[in-house]
């Protein structure tokens, strides 16, 4: 292996830069060579951008289709709850101690181009953003699950929600994990 290193112009003893993540609020890495960046926009309030490992630099760019799966806690037989978001999905670790807590890159419009095999039969709560976009995004990832076969419940926010509310949302506002659980056992 080092000899194909050598041969490639690889040098395996010198470690990879740090990503330039200045600037941003926060950034969650996916896996070692895909980070989410989240950076204040005064105009929108937010922006992320994706950072991608090209094998010799860093460079703003989304994974490869499919991508993978941002894990906030990885349990190998624990149910699986689905966040809508990164801060989310932090959010619904500290909500749900027992569950393994994923989300996927890139948004609502980007559900299809992440890679869900790992969840392959696994019990599956998807918890949406309180808003139209959320509930379309929950569906779509709903039925792709469903081909995976998973046991899968949605949960659908109250309509009383701010637009966008989400978990990140709850946690600020007090919401406990017992508060939570009791929210998905509505839909089980």
């Amino acid at each position: 292996c080092r000899r194909i290193e050598q041969h490639l112009g690889i040098d395996a003893t010198t470690p990879r830069p740090k990503p330039p993540t200045a600037g941003a609020e926060q950034f969650w890495r996916y896996n070692d060579d895909f980070l989410v960046c989240r950076f204040p926009d005064p105009l929108k309030g937010k922006k992320i951008r994706p950072l991608l490992w090209n094998g010799s630099a860093w460079v703003w760019k989304h994974h490869a289709k499919p991508r993978p799966l941002y894990w906030a806690r990885r349990k190998a037989a624990a149910p699986v709850l689905i966040a809508e978001g990164e801060k989310a999905a932090d959010a619904a670790a500290i909500l749900f101690p027992d569950h393994a807590v994923c989300t996927w890159p890139g948004g609502t419009s980007n559900v299809q181009h992440a890679d869900w095999h790992p969840l392959l039969g696994r019990t599956v709560t998807v918890w949406p953003d309180a808003d139209e976009v959320g509930r379309k995004a929950a569906d779509q990832l709903a039925r792709i699950l469903l081909g995976l076969r998973c046991t899968v419940q949605v949960v659908n926010p109250s309509e009383k929600l701010p637009q966008g509310w989400d978990l990140a949302d709850g946690l600020a506002e007090g919401m406990t994990p017992g508060q939570a659980a009791g929210t998905v056992a509505k839909f089980a």
